[in-house]
């Protein structure tokens, strides 16, 4: 039997940042390795469980996948095969059980050993994954008192990612660009990982732009990572404070992202931002005022009050076109449109401000 030539361990790269466990318990590294490994080889590192808290602990360590959900959050311990690209058959971590006294340190061995296809008999192309799960608890004890003891376990992902050197492509791809409620102004995009590689630090901005191409706003997008296959849904805001509006008129919102392809993405979406032509609602014998000057006509019977009449006036009136026609001066809660739930969050706002 031929076994993969042993690389060195200096193409796998640890960051240690240390993380409590309440109470008693386990100091960890929440470690990334990430690597440039060829087909066909194997490979060692080691991370460092540390114990510096009064009591002894006892720890395991096992592998997982995992995953990014499309709001960026880490899910951890799926089964494995669960993820297309995992890289969990191929590593394995020693020792994966023991105990820690106050002070006392632990290394891991963490072996990777790369095969030269995937499941599938096709070669291995681009960035695969998985997770070393470490779990810690208190040491069971024989003294105390009778009875049930509740044992809490706390747990922290180490991420793997190994990239297969030479291959892997470069993807990306802005979709669905919505404009959303307008005070403050905010949108929601998709930015989609549509290559073989993970891509570690895509950013970018938000434009506004007016009718005459005029750039009138504009935001940074946070960076953040996304793994191959995986879809990134954003929310942007543009502007701080309830009251910051646009004027009535057309305008332009563009996505750009740049995520180390050749080329940055984007997409863009036009919107409207109507006059406003306000009536009384209902019975009211005035058109409804915006008493604070915050864009929001709270006072809805117009009788220059704010009380839970007013809610209860645009609840009868909501589905209206005196409301419709007129939806960003009572969007009380920004989705961008009126509706019964306007009504929930004014009343929700006068009850607050009287309590």
């Amino acid at each position: 039997m031929t076994f993969p030539r042993r690389l060195g361990i200096g193409l796998l790269l640890g960051i240690i940042a240390l993380a409590a466990v309440s109470g008693q318990a386990l100091r960890v590294s929440p470690v990334i390795f990430e690597a440039q490994v060829p087909r066909g080889t194997e490979q060692d590192t080691s991370f460092a469980v540390l114990n510096d808290e009064s009591e002894p602990v006892s720890v395991e360590v096992r592998l997982c996948d995992w995953r990014r959900d499309v709001r960026g959050n880490n899910r951890f311990c799926e089964d494995a095969g669960n993820v297309e690209r995992s890289a969990t058959p191929w590593v394995s971590v020693t020792p994966q059980a023991f105990d820690l006294e106050p002070d006392a340190r632990q290394e891991v061995r963490l072996s990777m050993s790369v095969p030269e296809t995937g499941p599938d008999d096709e070669p291995l192309d681009g960035t695969y994954w998985t997770a070393a799960m470490i779990a810690a608890s208190p040491q069971a004890s024989d003294e105390g008192e009778g009875g049930t003891q509740i044992v809490v376990k706390r747990r922290f992902g180490l991420k793997v990612l190994a990239s297969i050197s030479g291959t892997g492509t470069r993807r990306g791809q802005v979709s669905n660009l919505r404009r959303h409620g307008l005070n403050p102004l905010w949108l929601t995009l998709e930015f989609q990982n549509r290559g073989t590689l993970n891509l570690g630090d895509v950013s970018g901005r938000v434009e506004i732009r007016n009718d005459a191409g005029e750039t009138i706003d504009r935001t940074q997008i946070e960076s953040f990572p996304i793994l191959p296959g995986a879809t990134r849904q954003l929310r942007v805001q543009l502007g701080d404070a309830r009251g910051e509006r646009l004027a009535p008129g057309r305008y332009v919102a563009l996505a750009i992202l740049d995520y180390g392809g050749d080329n940055p993405v984007g997409a863009q979406a036009v919107f409207d931002v109507p006059s406003l032509d306000l009536q009384p609602l209902g019975d009211a014998d005035a058109v409804p005022q915006d008493l604070d000057g915050d864009g929001l006509y709270e006072d809805v019977n117009g009788n220059g009050e704010v009380t839970l009449d007013d809610p209860a006036l645009l609840g009868f009136a909501v589905e209206g076109p005196a409301v419709q026609e007129n939806w960003p001066a009572f969007d009380f809660n920004n989705d961008g449109r009126a509706t019964f739930d306007d009504v929930i969050a004014l009343k929700q706002a006068i009850n607050d401000e009287s309590s």
